[in-house]
Formats: structure tokens, C-alpha cells, sequence
């Protein structure tokens, strides 16, 4: 998935209400704040897709479990 600016833009605003981030910097602290919170949500989101195929790997291991189980009855 793609991280958008909007979701960028969010993922900074909600650091810098939290005080993770400062309010007041130097275009310079800002730019680096912005690579800083793109790494943050990609590492997010990466996360997310390995639990997704996990659970996706988990549910098809459970319906053929099922579907074993049907055919021996």
C-alpha cells in the first residue's frame, strides 16, 4: 500500500499533538520529520500486510482442515 500525503500529513500532525514531534521547526527538521513519519507508517503498513497473509494462510489451513474433516465422515 501506498502512503499518501494525506496519511503523511495525519501520521505528523498527531506527533506533533502528542509532543513527539516539535512544534516549531526549521525546514530543514520539518523535511526530516516528514522521511522520519513516512518510514514510521510504511513499517506500519508492511506490518499489516504480513498479518494479513498470515490470517489469509491461517483460514485456508482451517477450511481444508474442514473440508478433510467433511470427507471423513
Amino acid at each position: 500500500m501506498l502512503i499518501t500525503d494525506q496519511m503523511l500529513q495525519a501520521g505528523v500532525q498527531k506527533a506533533t499533538e502528542l509532543a513527539i514531534l516539535p512544534r516549531h521547526s526549521i525546514p530543514e527538521d520539518i523535511a526530516t520529520n516528514q522521511e522520519l513519519m513516512q518510514e514510521i507508517l510504511q513499517a506500519a503498513l508492511d506490518s499489516a500486510d504480513v498479518a494479513n497473509e498470515t490470517r489469509t494462510d491461517h483460514q485456508t489451513d482451517l477450511s481444508a482442515d474442514a473440508e478433510l474433516d467433511e470427507q471423513s465422515h
